[in-house]
């Protein structure tokens, strides 16, 4: 294609290609650029502008990046024309092939969402998405570098796999989407010279990729046809999916061997267009030559990957002198089965190297122990850094195995596949039901001593789910504690407030681990958010950058009622939506008390949308305001039936925390009171009923375990003479903040097995107070070995649960911001 452009002369023009002639037309300039290769019509680019650039000197092509004028004289642009100059070259050397045409131009233009264009010798980027904020703190600073990193060197990956060789149609677009994403992760490799980075790129488009593709029956090389579908198919499988199994190929080939297909396959295929077969017959050329009388098949390999939709879910299972491994496709199983490449460390030969050990290319294949390095009573773990594009389902005994080793020495685990565990363990937790609460419990015990960020983003999703069903329970006050000693070791270490040296990671962790602390009531750590509260309260110092709801937990009585006045008597009052969304968290019966009978009142302006947000606080922040907004509600619901029939009614709150027997039974009671009173209607009923009935669910399959975990569980003996029980109980009132009651029961039995154990049961008051944060002194038992449970396989309930569950307080969440 040959490009002629008439413009005005206060503008200039760019295309594809350097320019040929300019010649003038009266006040116009007529711009002719050079002849295209062939390439792809879509490819074609050009663009008039005042834009002025910044020119990039490289090794051998001129580079040049464009931007509004004002951005190129703030220097906005620098730092992302340095990736482009040390990106080009990082490329060519890379890949043993020449950039193709004589510049390559990159310009920052003001798409309405974040964009990248990747048409030959001139890329378009979102502006925002390729400029540094200097007003950021450093910590985000970094992650903007990091982004912009990626998003050139996906686009600059083009030039070569999607430009220089193009996909002959649609429908095998992943030769260069794929690609792009590919080369986001492995550039960050090649640049830094930090494979941690690379291996953390790759986790992250995995969990997108099998997000993506357990809801989904699309493949790599869906067929698309009409204009209307081809948007689709830039979705996670073109993209993410395709850039792990172009990873996986590229293990199971070794680095070196992969480059020199890739360089084949560029080489052979020049300003061609190409299909998957053309690219493996470049790889399989390549490892032929590096692997005599090898017999593997490339093609047929990926053709497993990329013509069925999905990825297996591998199991493990000891049996006898055994390891029975086998695969299925993951939520579906429709008869697919992968190419699997195994890579696996063992207690006995704990190396993490992603070296491919055999294969798993059948249904069900069993291995003798031997073969694979393992001893009786060792742990196993499949996918080292997760470099194959599959699940793994470890059997109960493995799953113990493995938690004891991350709880001796969770460092010999390499943290990637620390990080991978979590996601594993809470799919066997929430889908295959192979593990209990108990389980969980014990699993996460040893975060205490992960300094691993990654670990904790992926824990936190079972922190979320346990505490969304122990919220309502008695064991839920021993939960709390559990936090504390989890996440007090990282505090200490860190710090609660932010510092200048910390590293992304820092950050990370802090953040993560002071809001499961500030939960927990550590009084250190709401202590922090009640003062700033107070500051800005009483003397209108501050932005109100700090967590309401933590401060309002130990706000004391007086200046809650202060709040709470001024809230009522001031529409205007600054942060007033804040304090009507968190003034239900706060942990004393008197404050609780107080906000109750502003709800009763009718004269006092509050609405019943914002009544109803009191309760609905009440009943998600602790057990003490689940009880009591329960109990309010079974005495008063003739007086709020506005308040139930509002858009903020609370029921359906109280319905998924209340638990215990004695609630649940006060709650169906209200329910028929409500239906004899014409309240609420049969199908509201139903829907309450429904989320009790699964929470009930889930404590039948998890509670026991869980109690006994925390010493909650008394155990029971055939020789009852031998029992023997000892009562104590304390009564301590605070200074502060709150009273509390502790009853401490301690019961030693003999069990059936002759095996004498210890337990204790605790009960207390629903919350502990701030001073019982910082004083209790509970140890985090260690028992991992639990009573096996009659188990489900694919039970969906606990899924439906945890999904309504976390939905409602994602939503509750999500109205707090506004």
């Amino acid at each position: 294609m040959k490009l002629t452009l008439k413009h005005g002369s206060e503008y200039n023009a760019i295309s594809n290609t350097d320019v040929d002639s300019v010649t003038t037309d009266g006040s116009y300039v007529i711009t002719t650029f050079k002849e295209t290769p062939p390439m792809p019509t879509y490819l074609l680019a050009f663009i008039v502008s005042d834009f002025q650039n910044i020119n990039v000197n490289t090794s051998g092509i001129p580079q040049k990046f464009y931007g509004r004028p004002e951005k190129i004289q703030q220097g906005d642009l620098l730092f992302a024309a340095g990736v482009a100059e040390k990106i080009l070259d990082i490329y060519e050397t890379f890949l043993l092939t020449a950039y193709p045409l004589n510049k390559l131009d990159h310009v920052a233009v003001q798409y309405p969402r974040k964009y990248s264009m990747e048409n030959f010798g001139l890329i378009t980027y979102d502006e925002h998405a390729i400029i540094v904020d200097s007003s950021m703190p450093e910590v985000v600073k970094e992650y903007q570098r990091l982004a912009i990193i990626n998003r050139i060197s996906n686009a600059v990956s083009m030039q070569w796999f999607g430009n220089t060789v193009s996909p002959r149609w649609w429908q095998h677009l992943w030769l260069s989407e794929g690609f792009g994403k590919f080369f986001e992760g492995y550039l960050q490799y090649l640049y830094f010279d930090d494979k941690n980075l690379m291996d953390k790129h790759f986790t992250s488009i995995t969990r997108e990729a099998f997000s993506f593709d357990s809801l989904t029956d699309r493949t790599m090389n869906q067929y698309v046809e009409h204009p209307n579908d081809l948007w689709g198919k830039l979705n996670a499988i073109t993209i993410s999916k395709s850039a792990c199994i172009l990873r996986m190929i590229m293990e199971v080939m070794t680095e070196d061997v992969f480059i020199e297909g890739l360089n084949d396959y560029l080489t052979e295929n020049f300003m061609q267009s190409v299909t998957p077969t053309e690219f493996h017959r470049s790889l399989q050329k390549a490892y032929d030559q590096a692997n005599i009388g090898n017999p593997l098949n490339i093609g047929i390999i990926m053709e497993t990957w990329e013509d069925q939709p999905g990825f297996p879910l591998i199991s493990v299972n000891v049996s006898g002198s055994n390891l029975i491994i086998s695969q299925n496709k993951y939520s579906t199983n429709n008869g697919e089965t992968y190419s699997v490449p195994l890579t696996f460390a063992t207690k006995s030969y704990p190396n993490f190297t992603p070296k491919i050990k055999t294969w798993l290319p059948l249904r069900v294949m069993p291995f003798s122990q031997a073969s694979l390095g393992f001893a009786v009573g060792d742990w196993i773990i499949l996918n080292i850094n997760q470099v194959g594009y599959y699940r793994v389902d470890y059997d109960r005994t493995l799953w113990h195995a493995i938690i004891d080793q991350l709880k001796h020495d969770h460092t010999v685990i390499n943290p990637i596949n620390r990080e991978v565990l979590q996601d594993e363990f809470l799919m066997a937790w929430m889908e295959l039901n192979r593990v209990n609460g108990g389980d969980a419990l014990s699993l996460l015990s040893y975060l205490g001593n992960e300094s691993y960020s990654a670990v904790w983003e992926r824990a936190n999703e079972a922190l979320v789910y346990m505490k969304t069903n122990l919220f309502g329970t008695v064991a839920y006050n021993e939960f709390l504690k559990f936090l504390q000693q989890i996440t007090k070791p990282h505090l200490i270490s860190l710090g609660y407030d932010s510092s200048s040296s910390d590293s992304a990671d820092d950050q990370t962790l802090r953040s993560i681990t002071k809001h499961w602390n500030c939960i927990a009531i550590d009084g250190d750590c709401v202590a922090r958010d009640f003062t700033q509260l107070f500051v800005l309260f009483r003397h209108g110092l501050g932005d109100g950058n700090f967590d309401f709801c933590n401060a309002l937990k130990i706000t004391d009585h007086t200046t809650y009622q202060e709040i709470l006045n001024a809230v009522i008597d001031n529409p205007n009052l600054n942060h007033r939506s804040s304090y009507i969304y968190n003034l239900g968290c706060s942990i004393l019966t008197v404050n609780l008390q107080t906000l109750l009978e502003a709800v009763l009142n009718g004269d006092n302006g509050l609405t019943n949308d914002e009544k109803g947000i009191f309760l609905q606080t009440m009943a998600t922040t602790s057990n003490l305001g689940l009880e009591m907004s329960l109990n309010f509600f079974d005495e008063h619901y003739l007086d709020v039936i506005e308040v139930i029939n509002s858009n903020s009614n609370p029921l359906m709150l109280i319905a998924i925390g209340v638990k215990e027997k004695e609630m649940v039974e006060q709650f169906e009671n209200l329910m028929t009171k409500l239906i004899a009173a014409g309240i609420i209607t049969s199908s509201d009923q139903s829907m309450y009923e429904y989320f009790i009935s699964l929470n009930q669910e889930w404590l039948g399959k998890n509670y026991d375990y869980i109690k006994l975990y925390f010493g909650l569980m008394e155990t029971t003996t055939t020789v009852p003479t031998t029992t023997t029980t000892t009562e104590t109980t304390t009564t301590t009132e605070t200074t502060t903040t709150t009273e509390t009651t502790t009853t401490t029961e301690t019961t030693t039995t003999t069990e059936p097995t002759t095996t004498t154990t210890t337990e204790s049961t605790t009960t207390s008051s629903s919350i502990p107070t701030a001073s019982d944060s910082t004083t209790q002194s509970t140890t985090i038992q260690s028992t991992t070995i639990q009573p096996e449970p009659a188990t489900t396989p694919g039970s969906g309930n606990s899924i439906i649960l945890s999904v309504s569950l976390i939905f409602v307080c994602l939503l509750i969440q999500i109205m707090k911001m506004f």
